[in-house]
């Protein structure tokens, strides 16, 4: 498995986050997390965490480009495939 392809603990949240548009909350990612982690110790502080990262933190700005570009995509009714 390649690096890219690899599954991770940060890679479930934050496709949990962009699933949901940034609505997930605690019980539910958790059970996401313990589905692919069944061993993890995923805590409610690992997710304040990370939601402060989100909003705040080091992938803040990523997160608002992410968030442009879905307000944008629901203002023009989704996209178009020709």
């Amino acid at each position: 498995m390649t690096r890219q392809n690899r599954v991770t603990i940060k890679s479930v949240v934050f496709d949990a986050i962009h699933r949901t548009q940034g609505t997930i909350q605690y019980p539910e990612l958790k059970e996401q997390v313990l589905e692919r982690f069944p061993q993890s110790a995923f805590q409610e502080s690992h997710w304040a965490w990370y939601r402060y990262q989100c909003t705040k933190g080091k992938y803040a700005r990523i997160n608002k480009a992410i968030e442009g570009a879905l307000a944008y995509e629901n203002a023009i009714g989704g996209i178009v495939s020709e």
